[in-house]
């Protein structure tokens, strides 16, 4: 671990050898140079991590708490190694709500052979959650909100273009899901379309 030394400047301060009682990596450092060490002082100096196992936390907002249980299938990708994903499944075992956020932090252990991932990392997780059944989606952007309603706009050619009253069930990765309002296949406006609800609606 290496050689800690005495706060007195003079030749004759005290050396100190502190041996780690195991093989890992420092992951946390609580003393510097010329820091007074103490008898009664309990705090530890430094903390060992084994890297062969890491956790990846991930936010989770409310409105999507329902579709990541634990056991969900995830995806970890970090900034050092975006080519490199990990797969792992959200840890049973950890979950807390921030009650100011209203975020969900959610565990996913991963196996990490040759240690490339490091504590503090930042990534990417993508979580896999199939329902069992197919719901329509528009971008997020195509919806309008006016009066306590979602509206889109469906375009069927330069010269109509449909209001649609649509009742939401979620969103996910820039996308909300429909419980109808608009059927497969119908294109939907997702640019400046406030301002365009706002033309044909006046």
């Amino acid at each position: 671990m290496g050689a800690i030394y005495g706060t007195q400047q003079s030749q004759g301060a005290a050396r100190y050898l502190v041996k780690a009682p195991a093989a890992g990596f420092v992951v946390e450092k609580t003393v510097n140079p010329r820091t007074q060490l103490r008898s009664d002082n309990d705090q530890p100096m430094f903390v060992i991590s084994d890297l062969n196992t890491v956790w990846a936390l991930a936010s989770v907002y409310e409105d999507d708490i329902s579709r990541v249980q634990p056991g969900t299938p995830a995806v970890v990708k970090t900034l050092a190694y975006p080519n490199e994903p990990v797969e792992g499944k959200i840890d049973p075992a950890f979950s807390a709500l921030d009650p100011d956020s209203r975020v969900l932090t959610v565990r996913v252990p991963l196996q990490n052979p040759g240690n490339k991932l490091k504590p503090e990392m930042f990534a990417t997780v993508t979580v896999s959650a199939p329902t069992g059944t197919s719901k329509l989606s528009v971008p997020s952007s195509a919806l309008v909100f006016e009066r306590s309603r979602s509206y889109v706009l469906v375009f069927k050619d330069r010269e109509h273009i449909e209001t649609r009253n649509v009742e939401t069930t979620g969103t996910a990765g820039g996308y909300t899901y429909l419980n109808g309002g608009v059927e497969p296949g119908e294109r939907v406006i997702s640019r400046n379309a406030l301002l365009l609800f706002h033309t044909l609606n006046q």
